[in-house]
């Protein structure tokens, strides 16, 4: 569990095998507690997984743990309203714990409940300070325009590391459209990761912006991407990310030349398997291969189903294909996913497409809906931020 939690993924897995094969050795619970690790982490089984938790809070109907973990399960498959009574239900047994407190809120706010989902977040710090949850407070209170967003900023601040604060002020930057701020915030950072032993975070940090800007503001960055493409030590994590952003702006030459090393990615890392999806069903799109595209994104949906911002992509992927209600439908769907994924450059950007797509199938009303609503979120962003010149040259 140490070593899951820490990121070491492959140890876990070791250690939660060994477990597993001394499950004779202990407890009854403690046999339970191994099989639901062992499912979840070995097997990939999360039918497996839920039957035993579901028999776990059965058995052990006042331990707080279970029910937790199966609100986890839960939340993971997209079923927030039955995460959520989990979570509550956790709550009720240990209100002075605050793992659970933490999960509802994030249920509560991935339900679109967000002053319930603010007060749980409110009673989560009150029970421990957690850097996370007041980052996400603050984000999310900037995101809809709460008044006490600079309240919460204050909070994050103090409790947050200068790079995780720093990181989530970057985001924000990016998705009000304020691009120099965006990149001196980056240049921040820099400075810091300078200053570590990591060796391929400054690495990381610089192909982060360049995915960014090439994504959102093209132009010479585009090229800028394309030459991080040929670099020979890329982490697998970071071709097929780069290999997204490539299909996103359609730069499928040099998509089809990273395919083969996409192909190497690890489907059970979203960080990896996520991007890789993406470029693979653009290449297949670009091709003509409407079908193969659909199927590819629709399977790793269902698969994880909290990825809403894929949700764009297929919109994409639809539009092309001359599927022009569904690719509408498709995002509509990437337009709420800010409530689970945060602010995405997908969720605004699926805004901008549906507006596009609105407007040019007569939807005039419809079209400026959107338009008004990325030029309020727009409000700060630079002169010279082209998703804010088509809104404003299509409004």
């Amino acid at each position: 569990m140490v070593s899951s939690n820490v990121g070491r993924l492959e140890q876990a897995k070791t250690y939660t095998q060994k477990a597993f094969d001394l499950r004779d050795r202990v407890s009854e619970y403690e046999r339970l507690y191994i099989t639901w690790s062992h499912a979840t982490r070995v097997l990939n089984d999360p039918a497996l997984a839920r039957t035993t938790l579901e028999m776990m809070t059965t058995a052990y109907p006042r331990d707080f743990t279970a029910r937790n973990n199966l609100g986890v399960l839960l939340m993971g498959q997209a079923q927030y309203e039955p995460a959520l009574k989990e979570y509550l239900e956790a709550v009720d047994i240990a209100p002075g714990e605050p793992l659970p407190l933490s999960n509802a809120a994030y249920a509560l706010l991935f339900l679109g409940r967000y002053d319930e989902g603010i007060a749980m977040i409110d009673r989560a710090l009150a029970a421990r300070p957690n850097p996370s949850l007041a980052l996400l407070r603050w984000v999310a209170a900037a995101v809809r325009g709460d008044a006490r967003a600079a309240e919460y900023e204050t909070a994050a601040r103090q409790v947050a590391t200068p790079t995780q604060f720093m990181f989530a002020e970057s985001n924000l930057a990016a998705w009000e459209g304020r691009l120099k701020d965006y990149a001196a915030i980056l240049e921040q950072l820099r400075v810091q990761v300078r200053a570590s032993p990591d060796a391929g975070a400054l690495q990381g940090l610089n192909a982060a912006e360049t995915i960014t800007m090439a994504v959102l503001q093209r132009g010479p960055w585009v090229g800028r991407l394309k030459a991080l493409a040929s670099l020979p030590d890329l982490p697998p994590q970071g071709v097929s990310q780069i290999a997204a952003a490539l299909a996103i702006v359609g730069e499928f030459d040099t998509v089809r030349r990273l395919l083969p090393r996409v192909a190497q990615s690890d489907m059970d890392d979203p960080q990896q398997a996520q991007p890789a999806v993406v470029s693979r069903a653009l290449a297949a799109a670009a091709e003509g291969r409407t079908k193969d595209a659909v199927v590819l994104l629709e399977t790793y949906i269902a698969r994880a189903p909290r990825a809403m911002d894929l949700h764009y992509y297929l919109g994409l992927v639809r539009e092309r294909g001359g599927l022009i209600e569904e690719a509408v439908a498709s995002y509509r769907v990437a337009t709420t996913a800010v409530n689970v994924v945060g602010p995405s450059p997908a969720v605004m950007s699926a805004k901008l497409a549906l507006g596009l797509l609105l407007k040019k199938t007569g939807d005039t009303a419809g079209a400026n809906a959107q338009f008004d609503d990325l030029l309020k979120q727009w409000s700060k962003a630079d002169a010279d931020f082209e998703m804010l010149k088509t809104v404003k040259a299509n409004r």
